[in-house]
């Protein structure tokens, strides 16, 4: 038998048990999705006293706040551009109004940031 021929079946020799390792692989993680049922929210947070809940409560709410900003933000660009239409348009009223949704936003999200890390950090001490 000469050198290339013993290479390629070699080869194929590996490749056949690397077959059989990815076999087993997907075989374990099919196993691993049988011990693991999906969860409600309501069971996922059973343990978690009242205050826990109540902060998540909080920062969900500032979180579809920062989310609905950018429907708002973009409402206040459509008066901007049909403030620029106008002749004389009061251009600083609505760079007013996107500054104000800025700061808004800004607190809203630290706002939202603190209390989900005061509660991670409440329950990992």
């Amino acid at each position: 038998m000469n050198k290339s021929s013993k290479d390629t079946s070699e080869m194929i020799k590996n490749s056949n048990e690397s077959m059989n390792l990815v076999g087993a692989i997907n075989d374990e993680k099919k196993s691993s999705k049988d011990k693991f049922k999906p969860v409600s929210s309501f069971e996922m947070f059973r343990f978690a006293s009242w205050g826990v809940r109540v902060i998540y409560f909080i920062g969900t709410i500032s979180a579809l706040a920062c989310g609905a900003s950018q429907i708002i933000a973009m409402a206040i660009l459509g008066e901007l551009f049909d403030v620029m239409n106008k002749p004389n348009g009061d251009i600083s009223s609505v760079a007013l109004k996107f500054v104000y949704l800025g700061l808004g936003v800004f607190f809203c999200r630290k706002f939202r940031d603190s209390l989900f890390f005061c509660c991670f950090w409440k329950n990992d001490n």
